[in-house]
């Protein structure tokens, strides 16, 4: 990272005053966040009052390097994404869209033999990401996790083509890097994959303005993220927008044309299902489901509030941080003439349509705040008044300097024998000893829940449905017996599976859904109380492992049935 030498700082005492006050704030005023919070607010417009006395140039007391920053924010993400590795699951998304992209080949399209909500181009980046893993979880993972530095880059090239300042630059993107340091944000999303196209458009706009080959590119590059997430199609309406406001009367030919590229990829794959008789897939992903998806949802806005009191208990210095974002914002442009700029425009512009994603999205989940977080970051670019400039550079080295203490020593551990880090997941465990059961690898495996498994055995889902969740949710099974690709007895889709008698089953009796205790009415996980020709398990050690999930559901005890012979 930077090399800081405050020497030539002629108020040094103001870091002492700062680094003082917030660690008496974190450590020692022992309140509750309401009170801290307006103890932080009123500092902070205190300590503008000082700084604003006497606004020396500090960047001229750094020494930058491009190519060291680089390392810096690669050393950064490596320790502050691995601190919890040695948990096999995180979120539950990550092994479905594990097992639904090793099904795909040259012959077998996305959707056709396994089904997972995502886009058919994520689907393709998983898998080339699973190839250049060799299989290897860990290895995934790791790989994840350079697209995540690629994103930080991406951050870090868009903020100095607006402001022309490292020291902003290398602020934004660690910014970035210590809130997505997080739980949330520590799995492999296809949210990672979406914001390497949408930041790569952004930086052609921010580099070279908006004009005809720009918004042809940025068109193509928010339709290849469509077809990653559906939902991001939205920030064509941010590029839209953008055209409007540019070429007012002569707006609708580029809107037009805009319109007509972006829809030139999914054309592409449209044609390709239709070619292969199973268009009804596409259409079922991209129309039917999506629209069910959101008219499911039940948007609350309180877990916005939720979202920030998580970060004060993660930590405390970096909640004041980002709660300070708009006034280090207002006071960067207090007393200028004017504070409306082409560039503050375009971020807010890109940061409300980010944010309408988590709101039309509807589900409350954190991971779709990943794109609003990206542009909070990219807006700190205009925070480049001195005064302000500085204090957010001092908040932005204290959050860092305490994550990476926090956050060393179990990435360290994680990081130091990868290979033990693999083989003390215990669903990879149990995995190598259901290997043993069938050495001529012809079997076949239902998989209601823990279909990581289904991974690490290279195998499909008997069940067409992969995600454990999705087995309940009316519209997406009903959506996907319209396709003939599920199938039903009448009872469940599950009962229909069971009665095919796969060789391995695994299942959970009962788990928490909504916070409760909740067994499923569509199927019975207790195997052997209705089919005599199974044997069940012992898997209380793989249940009770510690590394196996993150998010301890104490109710997930894991079933796992052989089938005999």
């Amino acid at each position: 990272m930077n090399a800081i030498n405050f020497k030539g700082l002629s108020n040094p005492s103001l870091i002492i005053l700062t680094v003082s006050y917030f660690g008496i704030l974190e450590y020692v005023f022992n309140t509750n966040i309401k009170i801290k919070s307006i103890f932080y607010l009123l500092f902070f417009v205190l300590i503008q009052k000082i700084i604003n006395s006497n606004p020396n140039d500090i960047e001229n007391n750094i020494k930058f390097n491009k190519w060291v920053n680089y390392f810096g924010l690669f050393f950064l993400t490596i320790i502050f994404q691995n601190a919890l590795l040695n948990y096999e699951i995180i979120s539950i998304d990550i092994p479905s869209y594990l097992v639904a992209s090793n099904a795909i080949s040259f012959e077998i399209l996305p959707y056709e033999s396994q089904w997972e909500s995502k886009g058919p181009l994520f689907m393709y980046l998983y898998k080339l990401v699973i190839i250049l893993s060799n299989s290897n979880y860990v290895h995934f993972r790791l790989l994840n996790d350079v697209l995540l530095f690629l994103i930080a880059i991406l951050i870090y090239k868009i903020i100095y083509t607006k402001s022309d300042s490292l020291l902003s630059s290398m602020n934004g993107s660690i910014l970035f890097l210590i809130i997505t340091s997080y739980e949330w944000y520590v799995s492999e999303y296809s949210e990672i994959y979406c914001l390497l196209f949408i930041l790569l458009q952004y930086f052609y706009i921010s580099k070279y303005g908006l004009n005809s080959k720009t918004i042809i590119s940025s068109s193509l590059l928010i339709s290849f993220s469509s077809l990653v997430n559906q939902g991001t199609a939205i920030f064509m309406m941010a590029l839209g927008i953008l055209i409007i406001t540019k070429y007012k009367k002569n707006s609708l030919i580029k809107l037009f044309y805009s319109g007509i590229v972006f829809l030139i990829p999914h054309m592409f794959f449209y044609l390709l299902y239709f070619l292969n008789g199973v268009e009804i897939l596409y259409l079922t992903n991209y129309i039917y489901i999506p629209f069910s998806y959101v008219d499911s949802g039940n948007f609350k806005l309180y877990e916005l509030v939720v979202w920030l009191k998580r970060y004060f208990l993660y930590l405390e210095n970096l909640y004041y941080l980002i709660i300070s974002l708009p006034l280090f914002i207002f006071f960067n442009n207090l007393n200028k003439k004017k504070i409306y700029s082409e560039s503050f425009f375009n971020d807010s512009i890109y940061l409300i349509v980010s944010f309408a994603f988590y709101f039309i999205a509807g589900h409350n989940y954190q991971h779709h705040l990943f794109y609003s977080i990206v542009f909070v970051a990219i807006l700190t670019s205009h925070i480049v008044k001195k005064p302000n400039i500085y204090l957010f550079t001092l908040l932005i080295y204290i959050c860092t300097f305490q994550l990476f203490l926090n956050l060393f020593p179990n990435s360290f551990n994680n990081l130091k024998s990868l290979e033990d880090t693999y083989e003390n997941y215990p669903l990879y465990s149990l995995s190598q000893d259901l290997i043993e059961y069938f050495p001529d690898n012809n079997y076949d495996v239902l998989a209601v829940d823990n279909v990581l498994t289904l991974f690490y055995l290279n195998k499909e889902n008997l069940s067409y449905i992969v995600h454990p969740f999705n087995h309940y949710e009316s519209y997406i099974v009903e959506s996907l017996i319209n396709t003939k690709k599920l199938k039903s007895n009448g009872v469940s889709h599950l009962s229909f599976s069971i009665e095919q008698e796969p060789d391995i089953v695994i299942c959970l009796p009962t788990q928490i859904v909504s916070g409760n205790p909740t067994s499923s009415d569509i199927f019975n996980c207790e195997v052997t109380d209705y089919k005599k020709n199974y044997t069940k398990l012992d898997t209380d050690s793989f249940n009770n492992n510690e590394n196996k999930e993150y998010y301890l559901d104490p109710y997930a005890k894991m079933r796992v049935y052989i089938k005999d012979y």
